[in-house]
């Protein structure tokens, strides 16, 4: 998922995303809430396609799990995520 640790590759992903935010229902939002706890927790690996496709076709939570991956200092991140060279 490079969208996800390659800046360059996540800013055109997000623009081609541009304009597809939608409104959804708290259930939808409390579901991928919890997809991104596991993208966080488990990595790239434990994902399945199907919630790949969410994060991929959802600007909001993509840009959030590339802000978080980026911003967390904790190796096992690094570790789950691949040699983001970040350091």
């Amino acid at each position: 998922m490079k969208a996800v640790i390659n800046p360059v590759v996540n800013a055109i992903h997000l623009g081609l995303l541009r304009g597809k935010e939608g409104k959804v229902t708290q259930a939808i939002a409390a579901g991928r809430a919890g997809l991104l706890e596991k993208a966080m927790s488990q990595g790239p690996l434990a994902l399945s396609p199907r919630e790949k496709r969410i994060i991929l076709y959802d600007p909001l939570l993509l840009k959030e799990l590339h802000r978080r991956v980026w911003e967390t200092p904790d190796d096992q991140i690094v570790n789950l995520w691949g040699g983001i060279g970040r350091h």
